[in-house]
């Protein structure tokens, strides 16, 4: 017989509900059954087929065609074959069908971080009011730190699956309240209606686009819907209704709700969360499922965090003033005792060694005695002496670090060895323009060395400037600091350290960033990273023994690109309202400045990856998983209507930006300018043929590769790659990482099997050490363990090896327990090294 109206409706909700669920086994059910089961059976008349077909085409259709990867699966397929049958039957027997129509839109966007029980309240109770209601995931709050697109859509669709009259609007078509051309779309969008915006009373009396003057298709033409909100305790300025109100030029609606869905929020529910604290009374059952499996909302601030940097300014002199020597000689007295600390390689091991195995400690931090009279008075040394000095811009600009060096003639070299036979050695190793390093001073403790710094930012000026080489006559007193840039002894001459600087590997440093708050602000996490990061250094020089790492602390390089940011988007000097801010927007779109605010710049990410085939032999450029489209994010940061600033890490063969250029030419979007913390010659060879603006931290004309910390560390960091079909429910991302025993790259071509294999061993024990540090803090703060399906909790991206499959199981253990496994895999390829091993070429029979 036929089924009332509230049963027909009870049973769309259902149907509807289950296709749109996060297990994509559930889905594909639902979604066959849909078919199948309804439009396929006998059962159903032709009318009531009808019937249902009318009431859920659209929302079914807006639910799963953005995910249009599962459209073609054989479930969805043969569901979708029966509708068509049903649509031949109809169309040949009754005629045209009739969808039902309504005159007025209304069009609700949202951050919906997470879309909540009281969303839905104002949902539904818009339906009742006889409108169809549009709703669009708001990417321009761009101070907020937000889930990511997909993942809040999935969410907002499972809520409101089984609503009627409630559609999601189009991810393709972004819509900027404070854009008069989106909104101009937007009508466009829906000729023969009247569309409503739906506000909360708090965006309408706050919200820049309304505090702007009223114009040709502005957000003060449409009519409202506003829905009253309580925020009280938030702290925001409140102007008076009236003045806020007055400037809609169209009808307004208001909506009240019971005081219950008032006071539900985002904070509200993240708190909850955090606290392992039920949030079913706050949102759908089938969302608090989702949440919990994927490990959503924990710990995550609302609103994106400042950059963090470490406020290092670099001045560099050709002559060592007698003001600044007299400055060094206070700063690093000869009095000063040395700074005993451990050495990298003192560190115990598994059995990966590094590069050499000294003992001892750290030397003397201090100005030489040649340099200070029995006063205190400095006393130059002979020859033009180049000084680069570090000054720590949060403590009052004081000297913080400093290298001493000067130019070396060949033909003065008799007079700068003092020993005939080393003059000749080295007469015969280098050529070029060389320097030579005569004193590197700097503070030191558990958790950096300013003598570190110092030397790399007087490296990368040396060998920007064409530089070849850089000796040091007196290395065995800073041996340990020298090695972790390449330098090697002199054969024979063990005090003359040496180093080729004309084609440099450029390492970064840059896994603090991908560690959550607070657990990076640990100082036993802060000293666990500085050992590692030691290690890293000490080993990867072994790579090209004798050729120059140039080591880079991403903190210090984010505080110079930030300056550089600011410089390229200035601010008016005087601000007699409210704060203003620069005209152009910011858009980092690689690791770097990812999910952090630019002072004084609009900060939009356009989240972007690196994913290989499964071969290794190509890769693409994507949107990272689970965001929007990159055409879809271009057209969003196109829709702020502000000249673009890109910013990345490194800009050498461009594929990355290219791939953005290309589809930000196509959209339209203006680029002002690049800027880059290293830029290669080539990448600068790019950038002239092209002649597009381009500024850098670091200049490395000849640079013979780069790695990246973080994308050598398992769970932590690494590029993407191609799987088959990833669990619905996994905490991380399949990855693959630049080391053994996932890969040989093709640009350790020309080192050791042995040091590469090496390396590979040291990067998995630092990742292990580093996440066994996390597992102990988490376990100490939480009382709980930290598994694979909570590291989200303490890392900001993570990720797993593609080979590790993370199944129900898998995912309740210790990430240093996988790594553990990680690190057998590796051993059990330790024959590599027996013999010679052919990486190209013939095989051996």
């Amino acid at each position: 017989g036929r089924i009332d109206e509230a049963e027909r409706h009870a049973l769309e909700g259902l149907l509807v509900s289950g296709t749109v669920h996060y297990d994509p086994e559930v889905s594909r059910e639902a979604f066959y059954f849909l078919g199948a089961g309804l439009f396929g059976s006998s059962v159903p008349g032709l009318e009531q087929k009808k019937d249902f077909f009318t009431a859920m085409a659209r929302r079914v259709l807006t639910y799963i065609l953005w995910e249009q990867e599962n459209m073609l699966w054989y479930y969805n397929a043969a569901s979708l074959n029966y509708i068509y049958r049903f649509l031949t039957d109809y169309l040949q027997e009754r005629g045209r069908i009739q969808f039902e129509k309504r005159s007025k839109i209304a069009f609700f966007p949202g951050t919906f971080d997470p879309f909540s029980l009281g969303h839905k309240a104002i949902v539904r109770e818009i339906a009742s009011m006889g409108f169809h209601v549009f709703l669009a995931v708001d990417e321009f709050s761009w101070s907020k730190s937000t889930q990511p697109y997909k993942i809040r859509r999935k969410i907002m669709a499972m809520s409101v699956a089984d609503l009627n009259h409630v559609f999601l609007f189009p991810v393709e078509i972004p819509v900027n309240i404070a854009c008069p051309k989106d909104l101009e779309r937007l009508r466009a969008c829906f000729p023969d209606e009247e569309v409503y915006i739906v506000a909360g009373s708090d965006v309408v009396e706050h919200a820049s686009a309304y505090r702007a003057a009223p114009a040709k298709h502005s957000i003060h033409t449409f009519p409202h819907i506003i829905f009253a909100r309580n925020t009280e305790g938030s702290g925001t300025r409140n102007l008076p209704s009236e003045e806020a109100f007055s400037r809609l030029q169209n009808e307004v609606l208001w909506l009240r709700l019971p005081a219950y869905y008032e006071t539900m929020s985002s904070t509200r529910i993240r708190r909850n969360v955090s606290a392992n604290k039920d949030i079913g009374d706050l949102v759908e059952s089938v969302v608090q499922n989702y949440i919990y499996e994927l490990g959503l909302y924990t710990m995550d601030p609302i609103y994106k965090r400042a950059a963090r940097v470490r406020m290092i300014d670099t001045c560099r002199s050709d002559h060592l003033e007698p003001d600044l020597a007299r400055e060094l000689a206070l700063r690093f007295p000869a009095s000063m005792l040395p700074a005993h600390e451990t050495p990298a390689h003192a560190v115990p091991d598994e059995g990966f060694p590094s590069r050499s195995s000294p003992a001892g400690t750290f030397p003397a931090h201090k100005l030489s005695d040649d340099m200070v009279s029995a006063q205190g008075a400095p006393v130059l040394p002979p020859g033009q002496t180049r000084c680069v000095v570090l000054r720590n811009e949060s403590d009052q600009d004081k000297i913080c670090g400093a290298v001493l060096y000067h130019d070396l003639a060949v033909r003065e070299l008799l007079d700068e060895c003092k020993d005939i036979d080393l003059a000749a050695d080295l007469r015969g190793r280098i050529s070029g323009r060389s320097c030579v390093i005569s004193q590197i001073l700097g503070e030191a403790d558990g958790m950096h060395d300013e003598r570190f710094t110092a030397l790399a930012e007087m490296l990368a000026i040396c060998q920007e400037e064409g530089y070849s080489y850089a000796l040091h006559f007196h290395g065995s007193q800073d041996k340990d600091l020298l090695e972790s840039f390449g330098f090697l002894p002199i054969p024979d001459m063990p005090e003359c350290w040496m180093v080729d600087m004309r084609h440099p590997l450029v390492l970064f440093f840059d896994t603090p960033s991908f560690i959550k708050d607070p657990f990076l602000e640990d100082p036993m996490i802060r000293k666990v990273l500085w050992r590692c990061n030691r290690r890293l250094r000490h080993v990867i020089a072994g790579l090209f023994p004798g050729q120059l790492v140039l080591c880079l602390d991403s903190e210090v390089m984010n505080h110079r690109l930030i300056r550089l940011i600011i410089d390229s988007n200035p601010i008016p000097p005087v601000q007699y309202t409210a704060k203003t801010l620069g005209e152009k927007i910011c858009v980092p779109f690689g690791k770097i400045l990812k999910g952090v605010l630019v002072p004084n710049c609009v900060t939009k990410d356009l989240n972007t990856e690196k994913l290989y085939d499964i071969d290794m032999e190509r890769f693409e450029i994507r949107e990272f998983p689970q965001y929007a489209p990159l055409d879809v994010q271009i057209r969003t940061i196109k829709s702020f209507m502000r000249p673009v600033i890109l910013v990345d890490d490194l800009f050498h063969k461009g594929y990355r930006l290219n791939a953005v250029k290309d589809v930000m030419k196509k959209e339209g979007t203006i680029l002002d300018r690049l800027i880059v913390g290293v830029r290669s010659g080539r990448g600068n060879d790019l950038a002239l043929q092209s002649g597009e603006p381009v500024r850098s931290v670091y200049f490395v004309p000849h640079m013979r590769s780069w790695l990246i910390e973080s994308d050598l560390y398992p769970f932590i960091g690494g590029d993407g790659i191609r799987v088959k079909e990833q669990i619905h429910s996994s905490p991380s991302l399949p990855s693959v990482n630049s080391i053994l025993p996932y890969q040989f790259p093709s640009f350790m071509k020309g080192a050791s099997m042995a040091a590469f294999y090496n390396m590979s061993g040291i990067c998995l024990e630092n990742a292990r050490d580093i996440l066994l540090a996390l597992e102990k803090r988490y376990q100490k703060k939480y009382c709980r363990k930290l598994t694979m399906a909570r590291i989200g909790e303490v890392l900001a991206e993570p990720r797993h090896p593609d080979t590790c499959i993370l199944d129900t199981s898998v995912v309740q253990e210790s990430p240093s327990i996988l790594l553990e496994r990680e690190i057998q895999k590796l051993r059990r390829l330790k024959h590599l090294l027996d013999g010679e091993f052919v990486l190209e070429g013939e095989h051996h029979a």
